[in-house]
């Protein structure tokens, strides 16, 4: 966990985001946030292209197919 302030920009706030965590996220300055609260909670999310959860779990479907018998083999 870290800890950020608001930087003033403009006369509005910024957060700065570190790129570390931008790469985990897969997000970029093109990129669509959703902004919502609970009241004391901000939570942003990344608006995704439609379609790209579909076609990841598909991607993930088929590694399982694929490589089932070694994964298995390694948890054990």
């Amino acid at each position: 966990m870290t800890t950020r302030k608001l930087i003033s920009v403009n006369a509005n706030l910024a957060l700065v985001i570190d790129s570390g965590v931008l790469q985990i996220l897969d997000i970029d300055e093109d990129t669509d946030l959703k902004l919502s609260t609970d009241g004391d909670c901000l939570v942003m999310t990344p608006i995704r292209a439609k379609g790209r959860n579909r076609r990841f779990h598909a991607a993930l479907d088929s590694v399982v197919q694929d490589y089932d018998g070694m994964l298995r083999e390694m948890v054990e």
